[in-house]
């Protein structure tokens, strides 16, 4: 995965089995050369369908753990804050379940707050949404205007900030052939 900034470009180096992320190196770039390991090295251990992520560079710091289900969605996850062992915050993630990967809402749950925050909140409307993102206090920061494919991956995002500023435009493009042979379309099949 390799984002531009103006200035720099971040790369991250991911190793997955199947979908389950194993190792991560991120990376800053400047001028084609990798002048940093900026955010460092991660490590992922699983137990069936749990996960704990640990920063390598870091004393093996532990970053967060995670949980998913059965179809590879992220459900559960706590995320430890540096700089105080006790600190952290938990989400819960839910999806449509009649799609394969419809995000509806994040809400976290954080030391100081009575009731859980909603973090996200996706309105669908066939293969459009819209995301909206909240702050911890419940103020909108930003949302974004996203469309995906059959599969649920998304093939646009255009972000806007609370004042309607242009944030991000971002297109992406898949090979076709990428789920073959698991995934026929059903135009393809005959009806004897």
């Amino acid at each position: 995965d390799v984002s531009y900034n103006i200035g720099q470009v971040d790369s991250v180096v991911m190793i997955y089995d199947g979908w389950k992320k194993l190792s991560e190196i991120d990376y800053d770039i400047i001028s084609n050369n990798v002048s940093t390991n900026k955010f460092g090295t991660f490590n992922y251990i699983w137990d069936g369908l749990k996960v704990k992520k640990y920063e390598v560079d870091n004393d093996n710091y532990l970053v967060s753990e995670s949980e998913y289900d059965i179809s590879g969605r992220l459900i559960y996850e706590k995320v430890y804050l540096r700089g105080d062992a006790g600190s952290f915050y938990e989400q819960n993630h839910e999806y449509d379940t009649n799609y394969r990967y419809r995000l509806l809402k994040i809400t976290r749950l954080k030391a100081g707050f009575l009731a859980p925050q909603t973090m996200q909140e996706v309105i669908w409307q066939g293969n459009t949404a819209r995301i909206l993102y909240y702050s911890e206090g419940g103020v909108l920061q930003f949302q974004a205007d996203i469309t995906v494919n059959e599969f649920d991956d998304v093939l646009t995002f255009i972000s806007t900030s609370s004042n309607g500023t242009l944030l991000q435009d971002v297109k992406i493009t898949y090979k076709t052939e990428r789920f073959m042979p698991y995934y026929v379309p059903m135009t393809t099949l005959s009806k004897k």
